[in-house]
């Protein structure tokens, strides 16, 4: 990491960061309420494991979910009888409803995250590092991720990302091997990190140009004319087989007539919101399935996600506009607003000191012909490392330019794949300078995390601003309420002896807060409101005024509407600001509720 004259201390130092970095992903684990499509991942990993048959949630291939699902075929409070998918959504409900089952079983799935998924991306961001800059850069890099506020919550979420991210750097690692030469061993690495990748989250086929480009840049010694092409057969065969094998788990009691009537689901828009447009790929899909089921399911959800995406379906908050559609400065927007502000700044001085640096190189040497020379020098020496670089370069535009095009403008999470290739640059740089900026750096990052815990998720990187933080509600959903703060409402309302709470909160469950806080209470708007304690979520502030401004979704406009009066009673009352990060906390009384009745009435 840093040249420490003292290698006991160094080490002592070192172990102490790392035992840091397990410390907040346990506080994570234990502080977070089951958020997201957790619960969803959870259910359909169940069923598959207990029953043998992949038939829920296919958007996700089943091998994540089979791993986290393990503690729920051994625990005595949960048996749920094979569900169909019209019966998924009260499944779903119900499964909050003990919740001594829910605090019990939750850390446990999320510790099978961080054995299975978490410690083995920290390993990977560190050989990452180590392959361009020795054990310096490693530790910097996996510091640099492990203490980032906003990586910290996302990564034992019951969600795909880190394990996707976990297979895109094991497939970059794999190809940089493949890079030193061709062989038939090496691309089964590459295939089996790709079959990997493959089959954890169907972002990972954005790692083709990679592999394609790493072919093309592999030395090839034999001097073969068809190596590349087998090297490429072999990848290919490699993941598929991985891909077969990861599907095993889900379907071991196979039934084709209900593989087929699943597919049907997903074709005819009874699974996922598709809007009519993939009856056109049914054809296609019962056909394979009669020739490799693991491969019809895969790509069931496959087209479905890339369905999804092509007409979006999820009204997405930014900067006070609601949009079905994608913008192209989203994701660059939310890299601005999430990766810490320290590590932004340093980047921005580190890139200004190396082009003066490098100014002034080219103004010192005159001669043209020797910098020429000197420049095809180091172009030679350092063949390798550009190469790879250079993978590094187009595992990030691939990525990158797919989002920003992308209608799933969905949070901060989907970008977990490349935040270890966007800090790259900076660890290299700051390895061969200055060991103190780098120290104060990690020193930073590690105050800010401890300062925001468990809040994380929420938190912007200017949330040092308190309440005149601009981008404190600039984006929604998965970058600010995605349901993970209940606990720590929870522990609001012991602190506070609130004895009942009511929630202005669309589409929350009765029974999932209520597995945190008993009694609570989630108010439809169509309901009388009663004197008492209210928590608004932060997504009420956010959509409800933006939707009331458009007229470009009348539904949802609609929708706004009915929320309002309640939201603008509530707004009545005595006002003790935000609790747990997402929530509006209020007390109304009698008279502010009879007061704003007689200013609603005709």
């Amino acid at each position: 990491m840093i040249t420490i004259q003292s290698s006991r201390l160094r080490k002592r130092a070192i172990g102490i960061a790392i035992l840091l970095a397990l410390g907040f992903q346990i506080v994570a684990i234990h502080e977070q309420s089951l958020s997201g499509d957790g619960v969803h991942h959870l259910i359909a990993g169940y069923q598959a494991l207990r029953y043998g048959q992949n038939r829920l949630n296919l958007e996700h291939p089943p091998l994540v979910k089979t791993i986290i699902s393990l503690p729920l075929l051994d625990d005595p409070d949960y048996e749920q009888e094979p569900t169909e998918i019209g019966q998924l959504w009260p499944t779903i409900r119900n499964f909050h409803n003990n919740p001594d089952f829910v605090r019990r079983i939750i850390p446990k799935t999320r510790y099978l995250m961080l054995i299975f998924f978490v410690l083995p991306y920290f390993t990977s961001c560190y050989f990452l590092g180590h392959s361009f800059g020795g054990q310096q850069v490693g530790l910097i890099l996996l510091f640099f991720v492990a203490f980032s506020f906003s990586m910290i919550p996302y990564l034992t979420l019951l969600q795909t990302d880190t394990a996707v991210s976990l297979a895109y750097l094991l497939t970059l690692l794999a190809s940089f091997q493949l890079l030193k030469g061709l062989s038939l061993k090496r691309a089964a690495l590459v295939g089996f990190a790709f079959g990997l990748a493959l089959s954890v989250k169907f972002s990972g086929f954005l790692l083709v140009p990679t592999i394609l480009v790493a072919i093309g840049l592999a030395e090839n010694f034999a001097q073969k004319k068809w190596m590349r092409l087998m090297v490429a057969a072999a990848i290919l065969l490699v993941s598929w087989a991985i891909l077969e094998l990861s599907y095993l788990p889900a379907n071991w009691n196979y039934d084709q007539t209900i593989a087929q009537e699943t597919i049907r689901n997903y074709t005819r828009g009874e699974a996922m919101i598709v809007h009519g447009q993939m009856q056109k790929y049914e054809p296609l899909l019962i056909w394979l399935e009669r020739f490799d089921a693991h491969l019809a399911q895969w790509l069931t959800g496959f087209l479905g996600v890339y369905t999804q995406n092509s007409i979006g379906v999820y009204p997405t908050f930014t900067f006070g506009k609601v949009s079905y559609m994608g913008q192209y400065w989203y994701f660059p927007a939310i890299l601005i607003t999430e990766l810490p502000i320290v590590l932004l700044f340093t980047a921005l001085i580190s890139i200004i000191y190396y082009g003066q640096s490098q100014l002034h190189r080219l103004q010192k040497s005159h001669k043209k012909t020797w910098r020429i020379k000197t420049l095809l020098l180091e172009l030679k020496t350092k063949a390798l490392q550009y190469r790879k670089m250079t993978l590094v370069i187009v595992t990030l535009m691939s990525y990158l330019g797919m989002a920003m095009i992308s209608n799933y403008n969905l949070g901060f999470r989907h970008l977990i794949p490349i935040i270890p290739l966007l800090y790259l640059p900076l660890a290299l740089f700051l390895a061969r300078r200055w060991q103190w900026l780098t120290i104060s750096l990690i020193g930073l990052l590690i105050i800010e995390s401890t300062l925001l815990t468990p809040l994380w998720l929420s938190a912007t990187n200017t949330w040092w601003l308190g309440s005149y933080n601009p981008s404190r509600l600039a984006f929604s959903l998965g970058n600010m309420d995605y349901g993970q703060n209940f606990i720590q409402l929870a522990k609001y309302t012991q602190r506070n002896n609130i004895d009942g709470l009511y929630f202005v909160y669309p589409g929350l469950d009765d029974s999932r807060i209520q597995a945190y806080i008993p009694g609570a209470v989630v108010i439809n708007p169509d309901d009388s409101l009663k004197p008492g304690w209210y928590a608004v979520a932060t997504r009420i502030e956010q959509y409800v005024p933006a939707l009331l401004e458009s007229t470009e979704y009348p539904g949802l406009t609609r929708i706004a509407q009915q929320w309002n009066p309640i939201w603008q009673t509530v707004k009545t009352g005595q006002d003790f600001g935000y609790a747990a990060g997402t929530f509006h906390i209020y007390y109304l009384d009698e008279t502010q509720i009879t007061k704003s009745g007689e200013d609603q009435s005709p």
